[in-house]
Parts: structure tokens; sequence; C-alpha cells
């Protein structure tokens, strides 16, 4: 029990599980960072999606007004909300594909 509690404190801290806590989130690619209004990690989400901005990555923070942690795997009950998340997922690929055409 112990190894597994260490295990899990050691994959916690890691940066590729816990973006937010590297120290420099300079010379990312772009992101979208998209949270549910009612979720306990949002704003975790939000903090990391500032800390990108800060660091001068161009990021687009999206808040699902009403929507709970895990909305987007409940398709028989958000469906209409995840088409909309789905959307703005696509709107946000192909503005970023357009930017980088242009350069």
């Amino acid at each position: 029990m112990v190894t597994i509690i260490l295990e899990t404190n050691r994959i916690k801290k890691n940066i590729y599980v816990a973006p937010l806590l590297a120290e420099d989130l300079s010379n990312l690619p772009q992101a979208i960072v998209i949270t549910a209004e009612c979720d306990v990690l949002r704003d975790e989400g939000l903090a990391y999606a500032k800390r990108l901005k800060d660091a001068v990555t161009a990021v687009e923070a999206i808040c699902e007004e009403g929507l709970v942690h895990g909305y987007f795997t409940n398709m028989a009950v958000f469906s209409d909300r995840i088409k909309d998340t789905i959307s703005k997922i696509d709107q946000f690929l192909t503005e970023s594909e357009q930017r980088i055409k242009n350069v």
C-alpha cells in the first residue's frame, strides 16, 4: 500500500501529468483549455491557461457554463453541449491551421 501511495504522489508531481507545476511554459504550441463551470478542476485549468498566456503562448480558454466534470463523456445527458464543445475545438484547430499556413 505504501508503494502505491508513493508512486501516486510521484506521478502527481510529474509536469507531463500536471503541467501547471512546470516552472517554464514558454515555447509551447498554441493551446485550447476547456473547463466546466461546476468542475473541481476548473480553477486549475483556468490558472494553466493564464500561465500559458503569461508565457506568451497563444491560448484560448473556454469555461463551459453550467457543466460538470466529465460532461464530455456523457452523451446521453449532454449531447447538445458536447457537440457545441466539439464545434469550438474544430474552430480552434481550423484557425490554428490557417495561422500556421500563413507563416
